[in-house]
């Protein structure tokens, strides 16, 4: 078991390398620099300032040594700079890890307790009514966008329901029952 595990964790290296070769190289298919996206269609700049700002941000370089420098920032754990706030991101990513990670169990406990008594009752019942609803239901929530299934989840249990409050965080250490 434990040979594969470690087997599994080592294929994980080149698909995530493979991942993010993909998605660095089309984000550089997107119209436009980030350079342009990041100053916006405010902001008058020269041709000369344009040239300076590109070479500041590394944009005069060849996409493939421009992927060698990220890569390498991220193995060392730079994550770079926001944006929005112009401060690291890897301590915000830090500091949301533990919500995300409990949000994750959750999910997992809820999916395990939704979904084994479904399939066993698929399993049981083989009217056919019952096991067409349970596998449109199924398929229903792996299709449809996490984001917008946990959407209507929150709107549905917190407006139409009253069961969590809309808005407020507690954490389920701290106060399991709200």
């Amino acid at each position: 078991m434990g040979r594969y595990i470690v087997r599994r964790l080592l294929s994980l290296i080149p698909v995530l390398l493979g991942v993010s070769i993909i998605v660095f190289f089309l984000v550089r298919l997107i119209p436009g620099s980030s350079l342009q996206m990041y100053l916006g269609t405010q902001v008058e700049t020269t041709p000369e300032q344009m040239e300076e700002l590109r070479r500041i941000f590394g944009e005069d370089k060849p996409v493939p040594l421009l992927y060698a420098e990220w890569l390498g920032r991220v193995v060392r754990g730079d994550f770079g700079y926001s944006l929005r706030t112009s401060r690291p991101i890897l301590p915000d990513i830090l500091q949301r890890l533990p919500l995300s990670i409990e949000i994750t169990i959750f999910a997992l406990f809820l999916a395990l307790a939704i979904g084994i008594p479904l399939g066993i009752l698929s399993a049981l019942k083989q009217h056919p009514l019952t096991d067409i609803a349970i596998r449109v239901t199924g398929l229903l929530g792996l299709s449809l966008p996490q984001f917008w299934l946990a959407s209507l989840m929150v709107i549905a249990f917190s407006n139409f329901r009253g069961w969590i409050p809309m808005g407020n965080y507690v954490s389920f250490i701290s106060a399991p029952l709200q």
